[in-house]
């Protein structure tokens, strides 16, 4: 269940048109999707995107109680190349191999089984200057709480 989706759009981005997934698109990050979630039994949230070799960069995800972006003004609006304190997990949609494929990761912080009112936050990072290509994007393909 999508709650909240503030500059991601849910489209086919490749040749074909049909590799679907919620894209987020901007040099300057801060775009932000908010999704609802409840616990399964095992009590872990499962995230899969894309990760390529160029025009791809760096999304921040936690889970909270509230729709709001609560790292809008901080984290969400700076470089997350490397790791700050405080900061929420990174998902690094980087890598050296040209080709573009999927990666599956686990949320560093589960859901208990049946817990609900929780949400799922990502941001996009602003693009930093060492990274290849002049874009920066985030592919989300799904989210699985198992």
């Amino acid at each position: 269940y999508n709650c909240s989706r503030d500059g991601w759009t849910w489209y086919a981005d490749n040749k074909d048109k049909d590799k679907y997934g919620y894209i987020a698109d901007g040099i300057s990050g801060g775009q932000h999707i908010a999704i609802s979630l409840s616990g399964g039994h095992y009590g872990k949230v499962e995230l899969s995107y894309v990760v390529s070799y160029e025009n791809f960069g760096v999304a921040l995800v936690w889970v909270d109680e509230s729709i709001d972006n609560v790292h809008k003004e901080g984290f969400c609006s700076e470089e997350a190349d490397n790791v700050k304190t405080g900061m929420p997990q990174r998902l690094v949609a980087i890598w050296d191999a040209k080709a573009s494929v999927p990666k599956v990761e686990l949320l560093g912080k589960g859901l208990n089984e049946g817990e609900t009112n929780k949400t799922l936050h990502i941001c996009l990072t602003p693009r930093s200057q060492n990274r290849k290509g002049t874009e920066n994007k985030f592919k989300l393909l799904g989210v699985r709480v198992y």
